[in-house]
């Protein structure tokens, strides 16, 4: 794609969203151009022969013959953690976080997806509540674009992503769209393509008075994940991978965050990687790449943008567990939070 079309496509993120937040029917349904992003972002079920969710089964199992996505309001039937590294591999087998991928429904933007984070292990925290550092991330879909529009997480707690018509006034959920993207769509099918997001991160009610720029490239590929501590891998699967990328391109941009998603688990992999050519101290990327690899947490998967790129962080949600209750968990201990919030109670009142 040619550097005009990438302006072309990072300007119509603004008019399209426009059109999708007035529009009524767009705040109740997922416009169908958007079945699919949807597939990759939800984690799936295992579905019995009378069609209900098998409790403790993933699809990553030989045993799940059917499956289908997560629904609104159900409960998990397992969970997605990531894996330790080589040093905690007895004393936290079950992963320091779990992150699961599940849908919610919006009065005013229609369907979202939360990603949850969930640490369970270190003194005071444990699984299922929310402690300090737990948080997630949010998704949501506008006729153009799908894009995260919140996060929250242990280094600034709440953020919203104010997207491009977020210029004056107050921040509201329709401004939110089109903000930190990870795909443009609108085909119904998912090609390769690049875009110049606009974004600002804020902490209050306020619409930002300049934005920044993110160069994001998305393609699908066939990977595989680990499945097990002995580091045994799953069959390829389908995987939309998203980069997103610290400036207007790779070359100028200081930092990388790459997110991997799947049909079967939805968010599956997330990784940080540092741009050593513009990094304040040279040597922190480096020593936190090779603390990273002797961890053996994360064996690399997609490559470096470029030689002075190292992945500093990464995180693999493909350490499956089973729920804490027999009849499965409720996805919503972040969600009591999101609900409680000044910010975001519109959002996701009941």
């Amino acid at each position: 794609m040619s550097s005009s079309s990438i302006r072309q496509l990072a300007n119509s993120l603004t008019v399209v969203g426009v059109a999708c937040a007035s529009s009524a029917s767009a705040a109740e349904t997922l416009p169908a151009a958007w079945a699919t992003g949807y597939d990759f972002l939800v984690q799936d079920v295992c579905l019995d022969g009378a069609g209900r969710a098998v409790m403790g089964l993933s699809p990553l199992a030989a045993d799940c013959k059917r499956r289908r996505d997560l629904l609104p309001d159900e409960v998990l039937p397992y969970h997605k953690a990531d894996w330790p590294g080589d040093e905690d591999r007895q004393r936290a087998a079950a992963g320091y976080e779990r992150s699961d991928s599940f849908p919610v429904r919006s009065r005013q933007l229609g369907p979202l997806v939360v990603q949850t984070f969930d640490f369970g292990t270190g003194a005071g925290r444990s699984f299922g509540s929310f402690d300090h550092g737990d948080g997630g991330q949010v998704v949501g879909f506008s006729a153009d674009s799908a894009s995260i529009i919140l996060t929250e997480d242990g280094g600034r707690g709440l953020q919203l992503m104010a997207g491009p018509r977020c210029t004056t006034g107050q921040v509201s959920g329709p401004l939110l769209l089109d903000s930190w993207v990870i795909l443009v769509g609108g085909s119904g099918a998912i090609e390769s393509g690049n875009a110049v997001a606009r974004l600002r991160i804020v902490t209050d009610s306020s619409c930002p008075t300049a934005f920044d720029y993110a160069y994001t490239e998305w393609h699908t590929t066939s990977l595989r994940y680990r499945m097990s501590l002995n580091g045994d891998l799953t069959q390829p699967l389908r995987t939309l991978v998203s980069s997103h990328f610290g400036g207007k391109a790779v070359a100028t941009a200081g930092h990388l965050e790459r997110f991997y998603f799947t049909r079967e688990l939805g968010w599956t992999r997330w990784e940080r990687w540092q741009n050593t050519k513009y990094s304040k101290d040279p040597d922190r990327p480096v020593k936190a790449s090779q603390h990273l690899g002797a961890t053996h947490r994360c064996r690399p998967l997609e490559g470096a943008p470029a030689t002075e790129w190292l992945m500093t962080d990464c995180r693999e949600w493909t350490n499956i567990v089973r729920p804490d209750a027999d009849a499965g968990d409720k996805p919503e201990f972040w969600l009591h939070r999101l609900r409680g919030y000044e910010l975001t109670a519109d959002l996701f009142s009941n």
